[in-house]
């Protein structure tokens, strides 16, 4: 699968990025954390293409390894930002990387009646990444990189603003 998923020809690794995809509903959290690792590395560096098949397919991908649990919470987020979006050399990958943090955290925490939802998560996963975070913002020499690493804070914080945890600094 890592294999596949390394490919140049976009044929062969869209079809990796959906057999990964049903392995997530699978499998579940059975994954070993190390793989699951790998395999968001290799997704993130996909986010390098334009074409909107692709773009889709990651998403998906994405979402399932969330949404069934395959790896922790903070491991997930941390790995993308901490990881991907502070250390990757492509711009276009910082941007995508940090956009889709974002969407997947409204996704989990916002409600559509406006409650939030997992903000002890969101807590622990900012706690984990605003360092990484602020430092994105503030050192990064892309412009979009930066944009999109300060509309993550401010998603951060309209759901930090809803818990009465005072540590959050």
């Amino acid at each position: 699968m890592v294999h596949m998923l390394e490919d140049p020809n976009v044929l062969v690794f869209i079809e990796a990025i959906k057999m990964l995809d049903h392995l997530c509903f699978l499998l579940k959290s059975t994954i070993k954390q190390a793989k699951m690792k790998q395999f968001i590395q290799l997704l993130a560096d996909k986010y390098k293409e334009t074409k909107t098949a692709v773009l889709a397919a990651l998403e998906k991908t994405f979402d399932a390894i969330l949404d069934n649990r395959c790896i922790p919470w903070t491991a997930f987020f941390d790995q993308m930002i901490s990881q991907i979006a502070l250390n990757h050399k492509n711009p276009r990958v910082k941007q995508m990387v940090i956009d889709r943090v974002e969407i997947l955290i409204e996704k989990n925490c916002m409600r559509p009646d406006g409650k939030m939802k997992n903000t002890p998560q969101v807590v622990s996963v900012f706690k984990q990444v605003k360092d990484k975070l602020n430092k994105i913002i503030m050192k990064d020499t892309s412009a979009s990189v930066r944009d999109s690493g300060v509309s993550l804070l401010g998603t951060f914080r309209i759901i930090l603003a809803h818990t009465e945890d005072e540590t959050i600094v």
